[in-house]
């Protein structure tokens, strides 16, 4: 009777072995990749979750977003590193998205190199131990890049081992925590003694970042709602190739030998696609030049009638002229109406040049398609003339069906 009663016992764990039962369960097999490093499984993965970044890296990261230039990183493997003191040209543009909520379990190694590569091995114990990782999002909108063909001739500054651009990242609010959701629970009589047992695999909050509860508030100005823009996901693109160089022709020191009469040799075909195509990129690069000095011109130049021609006019536009120009707005935006279900805000920001014409209108919130009919409205509102610098002012525009 005493070997029965071991046997049961030790099938079900019963008070015979040390550890967390939940835990175990939870535990996945062991993956141990062949003659290969576990960095080396995937290729980089293009977007992966930065939740386990230290804080202080997170936080240089954010506040490289907000400024005038896009992010370029060493990423190789499960290595990504910030090249803090190289500079790629083009600037972040914050799309704003309806609040959304996911949750990404990672249960065995592979996962956790495929969705968090750069600090994967410092949390194989970790997962190891609780069974289970777990990420919990709240998303709120998206920083896009306005430039992804960047190349190394593009690059300025320290940019030794550049091979990435962070062409995007995901904002909002998140929860890195360990622990397996199993549970545990049992009751068995032997030998006349009863035996009870229930156990849980614990939740451990790991980090943290941007507060759920102010996802639900509208977004302020270019960016996310205050609260909550953490970074949870970027998205990184290879640097571009540089244009190449059209080939030339060895220099001889003498011509070649030709018999009279003597047609000159017909090039192959190969030859002749070689040079078409060198030909091709030859215009195509000479295209791109005189554009981006027509841009740079056009920039510099203020557009006829920018200027105004009388210098006592105020220095910029009054509280009453802004009021003026959204009473414009109103009739302008009604056909805007028809196209949303419930209510929706999009807040308009407004470039104005010293004539009182509108330069550029940006604007975010609400669906891309009643977004681009407010624009449209905006874009055709007139302020009166001033004498000051280019004017920005912020007009919040609420439709209702």
């Amino acid at each position: 009777m005493k070997r029965s009663a071991l046997t049961i016992c030790a099938a079900l764990l019963c008070a015979c072995g040390g550890g967390n039962v939940a835990s175990e369960l939870a535990q996945p097999p062991d993956f141990n990749p062949d003659d290969q490093t576990k960095c080396k499984v995937k290729k980089s993965q293009s977007k992966p979750l930065i939740v386990e970044w230290p804080s202080a890296d997170r936080g240089e990261l954010e506040s490289k977003v907000g400024g005038r230039q896009i992010v370029v990183v060493r990423y190789d493997g499960c290595e990504m590193r910030l090249l803090s003191h190289c500079k790629a040209p083009g600037r972040y543009v914050y799309k704003a998205v309806t609040p959304k909520e996911d949750t990404v379990t990672i249960e065995n190694e592979d996962q956790l190199y495929a969705n968090i590569p750069v600090y994967a091995a410092k949390f194989e114990g970790k997962l190891a131990t609780s069974g289970q990782l777990n990420v919990a999002m709240t998303m709120v909108g998206r920083y896009e890049a306005d430039r992804i063909d960047v190349s190394m001739d593009d690059l300025d500054g320290r940019c030794d081992g550049a091979t990435h651009i962070i062409a995007g990242l995901t904002a909002g609010a998140f929860e890195f925590f360990a622990g397996a959701d199993a549970e545990v629970g049992g009751g068995i009589g032997v030998m006349d003694a009863g035996a009870g047992a229930k156990s849980a695999a614990k939740r451990e909050t790991l980090t943290r970042d941007g507060d759920k509860a102010a996802c639900t508030a509208a977004a302020e100005g270019d960016g996310p709602p205050s609260g909550c823009g953490a970074l949870l996901r970027v998205e990184v693109l290879p640097l571009a190739a540089a244009a190449a160089q059209p080939a030339q022709p060895a220099a001889t020191t003498e011509p070649p030998a030709t018999t009279s009469g003597a047609q000159p040799a017909k090039p192959t075909e190969e030859e002749r696609l070689a040079q078409e195509e060198a030909r091709r990129q030859q215009e195509e690069a000479a295209r791109k030049r005189q554009a981006e000095a027509e841009a740079a011109a056009k920039q510099a130049k203020p557009g006829k009638g920018d200027i105004p021609a009388d210098p006592n006019l105020p220095s910029q536009p009054s509280r009453q002229d802004v009021r003026n120009a959204i009473n414009q707005m109103t009739p302008r935006i009604q056909k805007c109406r028809a196209m949303v279900k419930s209510q929706v805000k999009v807040q308009v920001v407004l470039t104005v040049a010293p004539s009182g014409r509108v330069t550029h209108a940006t604007m975010s919130g609400g669906p891309s398609e009643v977004a681009g009919c407010v624009g449209r409205a905006a874009r055709g509102v007139r302020f009166p003339a001033f004498s000051g610098p280019t004017f920005k002012t912020k007009i919040p525009i609420v439709l209702t069906p």
